[in-house]
């Protein structure tokens, strides 16, 4: 059986894998999976689910720097 990971720490997990190997399917994997949680938070609060997280701005910017656009308009990160 499959431990159970937390939407956060697959994340964390998937952006460490794409950060480590180069592999963009990890960067796509922890991008849909903040896409996803964003979904569910209202549109004014999505630059603050981004800004104040660590793992969330970590993951804005390798997306970013990887030719993403930003998952929340305005976003700080670059």
């Amino acid at each position: 059986a499959r431990p159970h990971l937390s939407g956060d720490s697959r994340m964390e997990v998937a952006l460490n894998l794409h950060l480590a190997t180069g592999e963009r399917a990890y960067l796509d994997e922890a991008h849909d999976l903040l896409a996803r949680l964003a979904s569910f938070v209202p549109s004014p609060m999505r630059r603050a689910l981004i800004d104040h997280v660590p793992i969330h701005r970590r993951l804005e910017a390798a997306w970013r720097a990887a030719g993403g656009a930003p998952l929340v308009p305005g976003s700080g990160a670059a």
